[in-house]
């Protein structure tokens, strides 16, 4: 089964504040000298935040202060606290803290149902907060990127994922790279990254359970999937357990997901969700661009996982990653659509013209009528990549596809 995640890494700080300092540097294991990706740096007098790319670099931009604090954690390491004062680089070991304690599998565990049913009563209960993202979407086929959307986002959120949205700033390009590129128009893709939520009501279920997504912390789904105690472990002083989580075998819906979450038992507070669907959930509809090709998608899989602050029941980050193969005329290009909302900032008060996100608001089209601003996007703090993502993002400037539908 593939589950992996592309690592589309972005730094981040406020669009229309100005910044005066900026630290920097790199995340290793203390033992075997690999990068650290994944892990958040968080400053908690400024509210800002941010993730390390698959390299484990990082830079985040901070306002003037004789010294500011950092956090930095990882699911895998003990966390670390720094003091930094302007400007600087930092080269960080962490040190592995996990004693395992039991690596079981069991059909029945009442123990997992247990946590299980703590992880959906506490994502009814969660609490709204409000902060900015940074969203980064793009679309490969055959290894070559094909399309690309940045945005910067207001919204509001819990635990549970995104609840409201409103869009500051984007950009959107698309390119062909063949005489047989195919292009889908992912209208519903943005929509499962930033909309969609690990627990629901589910209050129309039951008029048509069969066209629902079955999910463990949907609350018409909750009884009919089997959760499995995988492992248990401390972290310094808190225990931890991982759980699986599948459909039962009574459960005949025609979309099931499947997965594992984290959760920390000492602090109660969810960790780590992933889940993964094989199914297309709609992007198999072939675009009415290449209606003149014989096309078909095959081997879908959409994969979603939600990283949850170690310090207080906020998120990290959210991706989202679509992988399938497409036959063009019997050709089999692999392709895949990877995305990540990075949670870079909380805010005290509300913001203003949020709304529910979906189809409407996160179409294609609101990104594809955008103006290219080119000085705001090289001047904008999220251009620290790796150098695989710049050669991305250049190509798509050579090919002068931004704020272009096709070119």
């Amino acid at each position: 089964m593939r589950k992996y995640f592309l690592v589309i890494f972005v730094f981040l700080q406020s669009t229309f504040s100005v910044w005066a300092q900026t630290i920097s540097g790199k995340l290793l294991d203390s033992l075997t000298l690999e990068p650290i990706s994944y892990a958040h740096i968080y400053s908690e007098s400024f509210d800002l935040g941010t993730i390390s790319n698959e390299l484990g670099e990082f830079e985040l931009n901070l306002p003037v202060k004789d010294t500011a604090s950092l956090i930095i954690s990882h699911i895998a390491y003990s966390p670390v606290w720094v003091s930094v004062k302007n400007d600087t680089i930092l080269n960080i070991a962490m040190s592995k803290n996990i004693v395992y304690l039991h690596e079981v599998e069991v059909v029945v565990n009442d123990k997992a149902f247990q946590i299980a049913e703590e992880v959906l009563a506490s994502l009814k209960e969660a609490k709204v907060s409000y902060g900015k993202t940074f969203y980064r979407q793009l679309v490969f086929q055959d290894t070559v990127a094909t399309e690309f959307i940045e945005a910067f986002y207001n919204v509001s959120f819990s635990l549970n994922g995104v609840d409201k949205i409103n869009i500051e700033q984007a950009r959107y390009a698309r390119k062909k790279h063949s005489p047989v590129s195919v292009f889908f128009s992912f209208t519903n893709f943005s929509y499962l990254s930033v909309g969609s939520h690990i627990f629901t009501e589910d209050k129309e279920t039951t008029k048509n359970k069969k066209r629902a997504v079955g999910r463990p912390f949907a609350t018409y789904f909750f009884e009919q999937y089997d959760f499995t105690l995988k492992k248990e472990y401390r972290k310094g002083t808190d225990s931890y357990v991982v759980i699986t989580f599948k459909p039962s075998n009574e459960l005949d819906n025609q979309v099931n997901s499947y997965g594992y979450f984290t959760y920390n038992t000492s602090q109660k507070r969810l960790v780590e969700y992933i889940a993964s669907i094989d199914h297309a959930l709609g992007a198999d509809k072939i675009s009415k661009n290449a209606v003149d090709k014989k096309l078909k998608i095959t081997n879908p899989i959409y994969s979603w996982k939600f990283s949850f602050s170690d310090t207080e029941n906020l998120i990290n980050f959210i991706l989202v990653e679509f992988n399938y193969d497409l036959l063009v005329n019997d050709e089999v290009i692999p392709s895949k659509t990877s995305s990540k909302m990075v949670f870079y900032k909380k805010s005290s008060k509300p913001h203003k013209k949020l709304r529910e996100p979906g189809l409407a608001l996160e179409d294609v089209s609101i990104f594809k009528n955008a103006k290219y601003k080119p000085k705001f996007w090289r001047d904008n703090p999220s251009k620290l990549r790796t150098a695989k993502e710049n050669e991305i993002i250049s190509s798509f400037e050579k090919n002068n596809a931004f704020g272009t539908y096709f070119k």
